[in-house]
């Protein structure tokens, strides 16, 4: 499924991933994504899922992380990251 620049496809064992579809210029903003705010205790039950790997580390609190509720949740969250996220 193509949204935009990107598309989301199958990424092999990993399940699906979000893919450039054309070529992205260094610094291109993409598309605004809504987010959930996670707190200590939201977190400590999501890593007894399979959504442990949804979701990405709080960018202001340590310990406390946030959910993306668009595309931007299939995308690889390894480090170091190929995509730079601004909050």
């Amino acid at each position: 499924m193509r949204i935009g620049p990107v598309l989301i496809a199958a990424a092999g064992a990993k399940g699906r991933g979000v893919f450039a579809a054309e070529p992205l210029a260094a610094g291109r903003a993409l598309e605004p994504q809504p987010v959930f705010e996670l707190d200590k205790a939201d977190i400590e039950p999501i890593e007894r899922t399979r959504f442990r790997h949804h979701y990405f580390a709080h960018p202001e609190r340590d310990g406390e992380g946030v959910i993306v509720l668009g595309w931007l949740t299939l995308c690889n969250h390894a480090r170091p990251a190929s995509l730079e996220l601004d909050w």
